[in-house]
């Protein structure tokens, strides 16, 4: 099995999964001391690091940022660390299962090959944000099939880890389940994204006659009387601020905690199954700090590691202020157990921000609803080809390009229904991130699975949820914001949320319009 960990999806938090996949990796070495005196083998735990490449236009987590991590906040020795990229080779010739060789931390920027293999490896560690199912399941998936594993005497070293950058931990996990699940894991999605290098072809023209497509997006009326589409930080986050008896610093001392959850994949009669347990959570611990001023040292620190563009850097420093004073008057917390989870509590503290910033933007949102001063206006045309990386190898009749975007096997249920209907002119997989997309009160464009039009210039904007998403604050909040939009948009367009038992129901409903 694989044990899963998930942090934060700001790359300033990508020290979270770093630092409990060193804890780990420290544990798991000291085990395997005793593993070696009771069996005779050598085991040196060894972390795999995934960073990012270096960038002109945004920050990234680079080699260089990880490895200054390792070396000066962690104080791990440097000979324990190599790097493995197009310019650094220091793995290179070197046999890693040696006892001599002191190697712990592989640095990397490209996601595994098929064909690297190093038993010692049970720790692998992204620290880029992995946005897509697909992504997730990819970084799982490789270390779950280290080959040639022996059953170790302590359970713990018979488990690979892997610890990520991911947003939310439940919506992380649950993607990877359903990467495996509706994958098969083994064969379709791990295959497709493995090592294999780039597809043949990416680029896929529209296949269908139709030069009358427009798709409304939520819109704002101006002072003209005209509208143009909704903008989250110009339209909704403009006149927020951390000022203010209104908001309250209070903080969950237990959102500090990280939880650890194990995944497990049994073949069973032909069938995979996917199990998720908790299996262990990890307390504060407590650490001395070596500066003078420990408290100003924390909040200097944490303040420093979280950026909103719509807010000060002098506002933001206050409010962590605040927020650690209150911590140390009315909770049972030290200052030392504060600066060694400061990476969390900033975490933690970013998330309170952002729940404040999404609470301001809903009653905006709202706001502006009841004053009818939002509507939609025609905005999105799928172009005339578009890039696909990951695609259906099926050949569908009435899709909209060549091929379709990836779709799990329930999605592909609902596409060969579709695809079936008579009065149907077109149909598209949407296209994650470049595709359709839906705004509201919340940051990010929601991107829904299906558009489909028919004879009668009828649309209509399908999301297919598993049944294990279906009673989640995201499904809530996209369900309310398509049905908006349906509301706000002509009557010919229509929104449709969706699970396996209502497949049936919107395909008649399709059908009748």
């Amino acid at each position: 099995p694989a044990v899963t960990n998930t942090g934060s999806s700001n790359i300033f938090f990508w020290k979270i999964a770093l630092d409990a996949a060193i804890d780990r990796r420290n544990e798991l070495e000291e085990i395997a001391k005793v593993e070696q005196q009771e069996t005779g083998e050598y085991i040196r735990p060894i972390v795999l690091i995934q960073a990012q490449n270096k960038s002109k236009y945004y920050d990234t987590i680079t080699i260089d940022a990880v490895k200054d991590f390792l070396l000066t906040d962690k104080s791990v020795p440097k000979h324990y660390v190599a790097i493995r990229d197009s310019e650094h080779h220091e793995i290179d010739n070197i046999d890693l299962l040696d006892p001599n060789c002191e190697i712990r931390y592989i640095l990397r920027v490209k996601a595994l090959g098929e064909g690297w293999d190093c038993p010692f490896a049970s720790v692998l560690t992204s620290v880029a944000h992995k946005r897509s199912t697909l992504d997730v399941a990819q970084i799982l998936g490789r270390i779950l099939r280290l080959p040639n594993a022996e059953e170790k005497t302590h359970n713990e070293l018979n488990v690979s880890y892997v610890f990520t950058s991911s947003s939310d931990t439940e919506k992380t996990l649950q993607s990877v389940i359903e990467a495996l699940q509706g994958y098969g894991y083994d064969e379709y999605a791990l295959r497709r994204a493995g090592g294999k290098g780039k597809p043949e072809k990416t680029y896929f023209d529209k296949t269908v006659d139709d030069k009358d497509v427009v798709i409304p997006l939520l819109a704002l009326k101006q002072d003209d009387d005209s509208y143009k589409p909704l903008t989250y930080r110009p339209d909704l986050v403009r006149g927020f601020s951390l000022v203010g008896e209104a908001y309250k610093t209070e903080i969950d001392v237990d959102e500090m905690i990280t939880k650890i959850y194990e995944v497990d994949v049994h073949i069973k009669e032909g069938i995979t199954r996917v199990e998720a347990t908790t299996v262990k959570e990890i307390p504060a611990k407590a650490e001395l700090s070596l500066f003078p001023d420990r408290k100003a040292d924390l909040i200097a620190d944490v303040s420093g590691t979280i950026q909103f563009p719509n807010i000060s850097v002098k506002d933001i420093t206050k409010y962590v202020a605040r927020v650690v004073n209150l911590l140390l008057d009315t909770e049972k917390v030290t200052i030392e157990q504060l600066f060694y989870h400061r990476y969390k509590l900033a975490l933690v503290i970013k998330n309170k921000i952002q729940e404040l910033l999404d609470g301001y933007t809903q009653t905006r949102f709202e706001t502006l609803r009841n004053e009818k001063k939002m509507g939609t206006c025609p905005s999105f045309t799928p172009a005339s080809t578009a890039e696909i990386f990951l695609h259906e190898d099926t050949e569908y009749g009435k899709h909209f390009y060549e091929k379709a975007y990836l779709m799990n096997s329930e999605e592909r249920i609902v596409a060969s229904k579709i695809d079936s209907l008579d009065n149907v002119h077109w149909w598209l997989r949407n296209i994650e991130r470049s595709g359709f997309y839906l705004q509201g009160y919340h940051k990010g464009r929601f991107f829904p699975d299906f558009v489909v039009k028919t004879k009668r210039n009828n649309y209509f904007i399908i999301e297919y949820k598993g049944e294990y998403l279906l009673d989640t604050a995201d499904t809530r909040y996209e369900e309310e914001i398509g049905e908006i939009w349906q509301n706000l948009a002509p009557e010919n367009y229509f929104f449709r949320l969706i699970a396996k038992d209502k497949i049936n129901e919107v395909i008649s409903f399709i059908e009748n319009e």
